[in-house]
C-alpha cells in the first residue's frame, strides 16, 4: 500500500450533472479516456440510466477503478461484466446491482464469486450496526469537545 504523500495525482476532477450532461460529449469521452477512478453518485432518471455503457467502457484505459454507489442502471452491467474480463475495468466495488434484492444468479454476482477484482455490498451496505456505532461515538466526541470547548 502506498502511502498518500507517494500518490500522484495530476487533476481530480467532479462533474455535477443535475438534470443532464452540460459538456460537450468529446469532453466526457476524453475524461473517461484519461481517467485512473469513476466513482459515480448521481440518481437514477433518464439521463443517467446507461451513463456508462459499451462504448464509455470502451474508452477506458485499461485498469481503470470504478465505484457505484448510485443504482444499478447508471451502468450498463452485460457492458461492465465484460470490461472486467477485459481488463478495461480493472476493479469494481459495487453497492447496487439493477433487480435488486431479488439478484441470485446475476452475472456480476456469479464474476464476483469466483474473482477478487469485485465487491459487492446491498445498498446500504455501510449502514451496519458497527457502523453506526462509529459514527455515534464520533458525533458524540465531537459535542464534547464543542460542549467544553475544545479546538474543533
Amino acid at each position: 500500500m502506498l502511502a498518500p504523500s507517494t500518490w500522484r495525482w495530476s487533476v481530480m476532477i467532479h462533474i455535477s450533472m443535475p438534470g443532464r450532461r452540460k459538456f460537450a460529449a468529446s469532453i466526457w469521452n476524453q475524461l473517461l479516456a484519461c481517467t485512473d477512478f469513476i466513482s459515480i453518485h448521481v440518481p437514477l432518471n433518464e439521463q443517467t440510466r446507461g451513463l456508462l455503457g459499451e462504448q464509455e467502457f470502451a474508452l477506458l484505459k485499461p485498469g481503470t477503478v470504478l465505484v457505484n454507489t448510485s443504482r444499478g442502471s447508471i451502468t450498463d452491467e452485460r457492458a461492465l461484466l465484460a470490461a472486467l474480463h477485459e481488463g478495461r475495468v480493472g476493479a469494481a466495488g459495487l453497492d447496487v446491482l439493477d433487480g435488486e434484492p431479488s439478484v441470485e444468479g446475476h452475472p456480476l454476482l456469479d464474476y464476483a464469486r469466483t474473482h477478487d477484482n469485485l465487491i459487492l455490498t446491498h445498498h446500504i451496505g455501510g449502514f451496519c450496526p458497527e457502523a453506526v456505532d462509529i459514527v455515534v461515538a464520533h458525533a458524540a466526541r465531537r459535542i464534547a469537545d464543542v460542549l467544553t470547548q475544545v479546538h474543533v
